[in-house]
């Protein structure tokens, strides 16, 4: 059993005007990119940019503090 602590996690979606990486998703576009700003539990002092990328089956995220 993992007894690891919950945490909280918040996200912020972005996305073109014309909802371009939605659309890839559902879509199921194999090359595609999401951003987002995400912050843990209640600690939104500390924010992260992500861009979460998806090549077909491999995925990987390139992760950024934020001011």
């Amino acid at each position: 059993m993992n007894k690891s602590k919950e945490r909280k996690i918040s996200n912020i979606y972005l996305d073109t005007i014309d909802l371009k990486n939605y659309k890839d998703n559902i879509n199921g576009v194999k090359r595609r990119t999401k951003h987002r700003i995400r912050w843990y539990d209640d600690n939104a002092q500390n924010p992260l940019l992500e861009y979460k990328n998806k090549d077909d089956k491999l995925g990987w995220k390139n992760i950024y503090k934020l001011p």
